[in-house]
């Protein structure tokens, strides 16, 4: 079959978990012999990344621009520029079908331009943002914001509209609520949820349980998850692995391990990801104020191999976002790693993590009670190991072969559909 994927982001520049998702799919179609190219932005800093930085791959096209929202002039050319893109990669690779993945970013028109090509389509809803377009698409995309003259008054709604109409006659999307509904699964209850919430629909959603990578083996050939390495020892040790943002909940693990530690465990944490400067400092300041400096351990972006080997030699995962997310592809590599999951309540990652069973939640911000929770597993060993056990037995169904298995299966039933509605 030949594919084409379009994603805002693809890595090795890329910003989680979306670009990651078309990643891992797209690679694993590539090595069943599908056609696969990928349309997605070009890398953050400008540069297009080495191609040796990619370990198949499928074939990559990094012509589309993040838009600036707050540029009316970039904004609109921008749109075009990426209109024009897209159309060109149809025209190009000829595809069976089209998966589209995340688009936020690089504008709403993208989504449309490729779903109303006439070709058949499947969408992966990894995030909230196709709720998000059916609920109020003019908030959401800052080109139709402009097009339709949302928010605006007078004089300025006026010239707005006037572009819009202009934007029209160019063939760019300008209404607003997305043109039709088009063949989605999604990767989490919650999504599945939410969406059917947005789209007032009743039709069934599809969900495809989000792949975890092999190589390296969080999951091995014959479905079997890796588990931890090593002995535990007196210490509890507990593992952040995010982007390093305060959305992402940082402060509220650190603010933790005090809680823990001061109902009398010894408790440590390790924080792992893309660092941003400017609250690395911020946070490393907090760890030394509330006296727990020594328990943090900072490690940075580490590589797959790195990280894969920092989750087996840890005792449970920290999951503190405030963030609602789709899923949270890291408590399936965690759990996969043999690590329990303590994780908020808001989001996808509550479909791995059941309360007692595979991990703990807790709400966002609640940082007494992450504490509380930390200091019991740090006392309380046969718990640990029980939701160990527990966790690694979820993850199976998120193995990358099965996974992919259900991907062909709905591409197919896609281009078969269209074909018959032709």
């Amino acid at each position: 079959m030949n594919i084409l994927a379009v994603s805002n982001h693809y890595p090795p520049s890329h910003r989680g978990g979306y670009g990651i998702l078309c990643y891992r799919i797209c690679e694993e179609l590539t090595l069943r012999g599908h056609g696969v190219t990928v349309l997605t932005s070009l890398a953050e800093n400008g540069s297009k990344p080495d191609s040796a930085d990619m370990r198949v791959c499928s074939n990559v096209i990094r012509d589309l621009v993040l838009l600036p929202p707050r540029s009316m002039v970039r904004l609109i050319a921008g749109t075009i520029r990426n209109d024009l893109v897209v159309k060109r990669a149809l025209r190009t690779t000829k595809p069976d079908i089209v998966y589209i993945f995340g688009i936020d970013g690089v504008g709403f028109q993208v989504y449309h331009r490729a779903t109303e090509s006439g070709v058949p389509s499947l969408v992966a809803v990894g995030d909230t943002w196709l709720a998000q377009a059916w609920r109020d698409l003019p908030k959401f995309d800052p080109w139709i914001a402009v097009a339709t003259g949302a928010g605006a008054t007078g004089l300025v709604r006026l010239i707005k509209r006037c572009i819009g109409i202009c934007g029209s006659a160019l063939g760019l999307f300008a209404g607003r609520r997305p043109a039709r509904e088009h063949r989605v699964h999604v990767i989490s209850r919650f999504l599945a949820d939410d969406l059917h919430d947005a789209m007032r629909t009743k039709e069934r959603m599809p969900l495809l349980h989000t792949p975890v990578p092999l190589p390296p083996p969080y999951i091995s050939l014959a479905g079997e998850p890796s588990g931890r390495i090593g002995a535990r020892t007196d210490v509890l040790r507990a593992l952040f692995v995010s982007r390093m943002e305060r959305g992402k909940g940082p402060d509220t693990a650190i603010l933790a391990v005090k809680e823990a530690v001061d109902a009398g465990a010894d408790v440590v944490l390790t924080i792992a990801g893309i660092p941003l400067e400017a609250i690395e400092h911020e946070l490393r300041a907090l760890a030394a104020s509330i006296g727990i400096a020594e328990r943090v351990k900072w490690v940075g972006e580490l590589g797959p191999a790195e990280l894969f080997r920092l989750y087996r030699e840890h005792d449970v995962f920290v999951f503190p976002t405030r963030i609602i997310e789709g899923f949270g592809i890291v408590c399936a590599e965690a759990m996969a790693c043999g690590l329990p999951v303590l994780a908020t309540t808001t989001g996808g990652q509550t479909d791995l993590v059941i309360n007692g069973y595979t991990g703990f939640l807790f709400a966002p911000s609640d940082f007494a009670a992450l504490g509380g929770l930390l200091a019991r597993l740090a006392k309380d060993r046969s718990l640990l190991d029980a939701l160990s056990a527990n966790a690694q037995q979820m993850v199976r169904a998120h193995h990358a072969a099965k996974v992919v298995d259900r991907v062909e299966t709905l591409l197919e039933e896609c281009r078969n559909n269209h074909s018959m509605n032709a």
